[in-house]
């Protein structure tokens, strides 16, 4: 297993750790928001279950493809997917700490 590799499951297994985990906490809601305006408020939701689910989805799906399209330069890809990998755990639980304060309305 390379480098690149252990960083993308990783952080797809944090990604999906944090969604189980704000699935629990939210678990008295129907829905979550997905998108906030500039006031704060949210612009729209999706149901519990899967608003949680799609950042790790998308990690799911790309971080995988970053350790195959470098053509193993392991110089380019472990820097690459370290990036991605941050970018998505820190957009994530920006996400649900987003979420927090608007669920205790």
């Amino acid at each position: 297993m390379t480098g690149s590799a252990v960083i993308s499951a990783a952080a797809i297994v944090i990604l999906w750790v944090l969604s189980l985990l704000a699935n629990r906490r939210f678990a008295e809601l129907s829905e979550l928001p997905m998108q906030f305006g500039f006031d704060g408020k949210p612009t729209w939701t999706a149901p519990r279950v899967a608003a949680p689910c799609f950042t790790p989805s998308l990690a799911t799906a790309i971080l995988p493809m970053l350790t195959v399209t470098t053509n193993g330069s392991i110089a380019r890809t472990v820097p690459l997917t370290m990036l991605a990998a941050v970018s998505f755990v820190a957009v994530h639980a920006l996400q649900l700490s987003l979420i927090a304060p608007s669920a205790r309305r």
